[in-house]
């Protein structure tokens, strides 16, 4: 993973957060009086992302055809995983068309990327695929997927990418609403999709076109004493091997309506994680939490270390399934 880049982004993004008051939580862990310990809230995303705030009889087409501010978490052969935010852009029809009528524009391994039926083109003519899944989207947020893979290329270029993108994006709960709420402990949760890149003992292994993370999560969410915490509970198979992708995100302080935070290993044995997240209430008063996940876990299985480095995304609802 990229420690530099996300060290300077995670620098600019708390500067400007102190200047529009995103964010929240003390400058050193505390106690909420029950005797846990909650953690200072991390660097997040902007309040606002281009779309109206939550609102009762919105639609997801009513996204379309707006230049929107995305949480977005990739992964790629270059650089790892990341996370940042990106502008991305879906067409009138996109949500009702089928696949291979969706039309779109977003930012994607630093380049501007048009989508047309589903498809579009690096600069190096490469193709980037379009993915929606619409049993993942709630009512009020979304993600989209953008993947390009030398192995789907029938002649890979010569200087070929394997990268790909989730973009979150959705009708934002009003930071107001989220700060007046006093409601207690909402516990959120569903389902997680995430590819990637898998390497065993530091080889490059698994599906060429990426190896995909399935599993559930858990975010729990106390709104009369500002903290998160949760769970990550996945597998992934590589070489006919069932990993398991087990995490725990602390007690984490946030602020308004956008929250982050770093999942860490649930057991201390056999396991290491870095995974990231960002993530925001979405609808008129967080009816869902959606969010995006750079995922960077390794376990040790048979004297052999198994890493995972991809990206993710989900859209939760309280109770979840």
């Amino acid at each position: 993973m990229n420690h530099v880049i996300n060290a300077l982004f995670a620098f600019a993004l708390t500067l400007f957060l102190s200047a529009c008051s995103g964010g929240g939580g003390s400058t050193a862990p505390g106690s909420d009086g029950t005797g846990i310990t909650v953690l200072p809230a991390p660097p997040a995303p902007a309040q606002e992302n281009g779309l109206p705030y939550g609102a009762v009889g919105q639609s997801l087409s009513d996204a379309e055809a707006v230049e929107v501010a995305a949480f977005r978490a990739s992964v790629s052969e270059a650089s790892g995983a990341l996370s940042d935010s990106a502008t991305i852009r879906l067409d009138s029809g996109f949500f009702a068309a089928v696949p291979t009528a969706r039309d779109a524009l977003a930012e994607f391994l630093n380049e501007s990327i048009a989508i047309n039926g589903g498809e579009g083109a690096l600069a190096n003519g490469q193709t980037v695929r379009l993915f929606y899944d619409p049993s993942t989207a709630g009512a009020y947020a979304a993600a989209v997927q953008l993947a390009a893979y030398a192995a789907l290329e029938g002649a890979p270029p010569p200087d070929p990418a394997n990268a790909e993108a989730h973009f979150l994006f959705g009708f934002l709960s009003d930071p107001d609403v989220i700060d007046a709420r006093i409601s207690g402990t909402v516990r959120y949760a569903g389902d997680i999709a995430a590819n990637g890149l898998v390497r065993i003992d530091g080889v490059g292994a698994g599906d060429p076109t990426g190896t995909e993370l399935d599993g559930s999560i858990n975010i729990t969410v106390n709104f009369a004493d500002d903290w998160i915490t949760g769970d990550i509970s996945a597998t992934y198979t590589v070489d006919a091997q069932t990993v398991g992708v087990d995490l725990a995100l602390p007690h984490t302080a946030f602020g308004g309506n956008t929250f982050a935070g770093t999942f860490i290993c649930a057991s201390a044995t056999q396991c290491s994680s870095d995974t990231q997240m960002d993530a925001g209430f979405f609808g008129p008063s967080a009816d869902e939490v959606g969010g995006i996940l750079e995922i960077d876990t390794t376990n040790e299985i048979e004297g052999e270390e198994y890493q995972f480095v991809g990206a993710g995304s989900f859209v939760i609802a309280p109770g979840g399934n």
